[in-house]
């Protein structure tokens, strides 16, 4: 990553957008010390020659518990993310607060990776506690997949037995069977925001940053149903 910082500003490159968590402090005061403008996804403040793209996690999450609750689970489950990655810290305490908030106590949490294989995993876990849920929330889609896969590997069904919720709606999430229900985080929106935050420093006199905000809303489709019990 230093290599491709230094040879961007021997290119004399004028903007970047970090959209991952994993890129150093040290990395991003030396592009912008070189009055490079560099805008991130989830990090960071707004200053000179550095915006922030800000997404709203808790709106969607909290949508999505509640509809679960709607419809009569009170057994909810969240797998989450790999606590080194910021989104998935967020996504995990916006779950959290949004079980308390409706009363759902002693709430299942397993971390896994955000691939579909951490779904499967988590999922194996669950039903070896001896505590399976009626809901499983996800910490993003490609997990909710692997989920799916090893409920009806277990001979359970979606959303007859388990209700499954994912996160991100990606383009896969419509094309699972069943169609996943998930929290839609517009992609074509943060990426509108991320060029558009980059001319806006760049045009500056003073580099001046900003900060955006990007709202998530749930989308309901057919992995989620009345609670069984």
């Amino acid at each position: 990553t230093q290599q491709a910082v230094r040879k961007m500003i021997e290119n004399k490159v004028r903007g970047v957008a970090v959209m991952t968590s994993e890129f150093s402090s040290a990395l991003t005061t030396e592009l912008t010390a070189n009055r490079v403008a560099v805008v991130f996804l989830d990090q960071g403040n707004a200053q000179p020659y550095t915006s922030c793209i800000r997404v709203k996690y808790s709106e969607g999450i909290y949508e999505a518990i509640h509809h679960l609750v709607e419809l009569g689970h009170r057994e909810i489950a969240f797998i989450a993310g790999p606590q080194s990655l910021r989104s998935a810290i967020t996504r995990r305490k916006a779950a959290g607060d949004a079980l308390r908030k409706h009363g759902v106590e002693n709430a299942q949490t397993i971390e896994a990776n955000h691939r579909a294989e951490g779904g499967i995993s988590a999922v194996e876990a669950l039903l070896k506690s001896g505590r399976f849920p009626t809901a499983i929330l996800c910490s993003n889609d490609l997990m909710a997949i692997g989920a799916m896969s090893a409920i009806h590997e277990a001979g359970l069904r979606v959303p007859e037995d388990v209700s499954v919720v994912g996160f991100d709606d990606i383009d896969f999430a419509r094309l699972a069977q069943p169609p996943l229900t998930t929290v839609n985080l517009p992609r074509d929106r943060v990426g509108t925001l991320a060029l558009r935050a980059l001319q806006r420093i760049i045009r500056s006199k003073k580099g001046t940053g900003t900060e955006y905000v990007v709202d998530t809303r749930l989308v309901v489709r057919k992995s989620t149903g009345p609670a069984a019990r």
